[in-house]
């Protein structure tokens, strides 16, 4: 009896484990740039502070114990995160490609 009650137990806290992440990763889904762009200062602030928070759960993760399908969706949680933190504080990322086409154009502008 006492065995059947370990192993019910050891299994709901298994399954919380697994699931357990993705319930955390539910506070920062995305928002979409209409919203970011509605946000006032304060919002903005509060968002970004809630996605360091998130970024830094999952930096204090034990990656090496999760499955492979769960690190590439940390790797885009962590991208999405990323892109979001950039709008939110008016970062404009340019790509390689477009600061070589720039240089480009100044140079044979001059």
């Amino acid at each position: 009896m006492k065995r059947k009650l370990f192993t019910s137990i050891l299994a709901l806290a298994a399954f919380t484990l697994v699931f357990g992440t993705s319930a955390l990763a539910a506070g920062t889904e995305p928002m979409t740039k209409e919203q970011l762009n509605s946000l006032t200062e304060e919002q903005a602030q509060e968002r970004a502070t809630q996605l360091t928070q998130r970024v830094n759960e999952i930096k204090d993760m034990k990656k090496n114990e999760l499955s492979k399908e769960d690190r590439q969706e940390v790797k885009k949680e962590l991208r999405e995160i990323k892109k979001e933190l950039d709008f939110l504080n008016n970062k404009l990322t340019l790509s390689v490609g477009a600061v070589i086409i720039i240089v480009l154009l100044i140079i044979l502008i001059f």
